[in-house]
């Protein structure tokens, strides 16, 4: 799938920043991606979608890294020490765990609601978007 960034590049220390804010290190696959789009959107006539256990979400788009540390500053109880809030589906955000437990898996919410994995790893969440039209 290829992005299209629209916010300047980010360093490896860039990311680097951002692993000392939250005292874990983040997957390879983020970090590579993060390194050549910082978050990013896809263009396309038809919305991408992600589907999981009979059910699909509208992928939105991914933040740029001050996006996601903003984000991580005030995110809420249920993500504390667990999840990096790292873009949205329509009605949510995206989230990449980052401890022992769920390190790359990941998970969507919303704000009244426990994350839910969708996804084993970043990879494996962007080699499954398809265009919409082939749920209707």
């Amino acid at each position: 799938m290829k992005f299209i960034r629209d916010d300047k590049l980010i360093s490896l220390n860039d990311l680097k920043d951002l692993e000392k804010l939250i005292e874990s290190s983040l997957s390879k696959d983020y970090k590579q991606h993060m390194l050549s789009y910082n978050g990013g959107y896809m263009y396309s006539e038809r919305s991408k979608v992600y589907s999981y256990e009979e059910e699909y979400v509208n992928f939105g788009r991914f933040f740029d890294l001050e996006k996601v540390k903003k984000m991580f500053n005030r995110k809420h109880d249920f993500l504390k020490n667990s999840f990096l809030t790292i873009g949205t589906v329509v009605g949510g955000y995206i989230a990449i765990g980052y401890n022992q437990n769920n390190f790359g898996e990941i998970h969507i919410y919303h704000s009244d609601g426990n994350p839910k994995k969708i996804a084993n790893s970043f990879t494996e969440f962007i080699e499954n978007l398809e265009e919409e039209d082939e749920y209707l």
